[in-house]
Protein backbone atom coordinates (compact mmCIF):
# COMPACT_ATOMS: atom_id res chain seq x y z
CA UNK A 1 0.00 0.00 0.00
CA UNK A 2 3.25 2.32 0.30
CA UNK A 3 1.94 3.95 3.54
CA UNK A 4 4.47 4.57 6.35
CA UNK A 5 4.41 4.58 10.19
CA UNK A 6 3.65 6.68 11.93
CA UNK A 7 3.37 9.35 9.69
CA UNK A 8 0.89 8.03 7.16
CA UNK A 9 -1.05 5.65 9.65
CA UNK A 10 -0.33 4.77 13.41
CA UNK A 11 -1.20 1.82 15.69
CA UNK A 12 -3.37 2.59 18.74
CA UNK A 13 -3.78 -0.10 21.63
CA UNK A 14 -5.77 0.05 24.91
CA UNK A 15 -5.06 -0.92 28.73
CA UNK A 16 -1.91 1.25 28.56
CA UNK A 17 0.31 -1.91 28.17
CA UNK A 18 3.91 -1.54 29.66
CA UNK A 19 5.73 -1.97 26.21
CA UNK A 20 4.05 0.25 24.33
CA UNK A 21 6.66 2.98 24.89
CA UNK A 22 9.62 0.81 23.68
CA UNK A 23 8.45 -0.94 20.71
CA UNK A 24 8.79 0.88 17.33
CA UNK A 25 6.78 2.20 15.87
CA UNK A 26 5.68 3.82 19.43
CA UNK A 27 2.20 2.72 20.02
CA UNK A 28 -0.62 4.51 21.46
CA UNK A 29 -2.23 3.32 24.36
CA UNK A 30 -5.60 4.26 25.98
CA UNK A 31 -6.75 3.60 29.34
CA UNK A 32 -9.90 1.62 29.86
CA UNK A 33 -11.54 2.13 32.85
CA UNK A 34 -12.85 -1.03 33.31
CA UNK A 35 -14.00 -0.52 37.43
CA UNK A 36 -15.99 2.51 36.47
CA UNK A 37 -17.40 0.77 33.31
CA UNK A 38 -18.76 -1.99 35.46
CA UNK A 39 -19.94 0.22 37.58
CA UNK A 40 -22.04 2.53 35.17
CA UNK A 41 -22.97 -1.14 33.41
CA UNK A 42 -24.47 -2.40 36.84
CA UNK A 43 -26.31 0.75 37.21
CA UNK A 44 -28.10 0.59 34.30
CA UNK A 45 -29.15 -2.97 34.51
CA UNK A 46 -30.05 -2.16 37.92
CA UNK A 47 -32.49 0.99 36.62
CA UNK A 48 -33.94 -1.02 33.79
CA UNK A 49 -34.72 -3.25 35.89
CA UNK A 50 -36.49 -1.06 38.49
CA UNK A 51 -38.69 0.34 35.36
CA UNK A 52 -39.73 -2.77 34.37
CA UNK A 53 -40.75 -3.54 37.17
CA UNK A 54 -42.48 -0.31 38.14
CA UNK A 55 -44.51 -0.97 35.43
CA UNK A 56 -45.35 -4.29 35.06
CA UNK A 57 -45.75 -5.01 38.61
Amino acid sequence: MGLATPSDISVRGFDDIEIAWVIDPELATMHVPHREMGRVAARCLIARSLIRTALHP
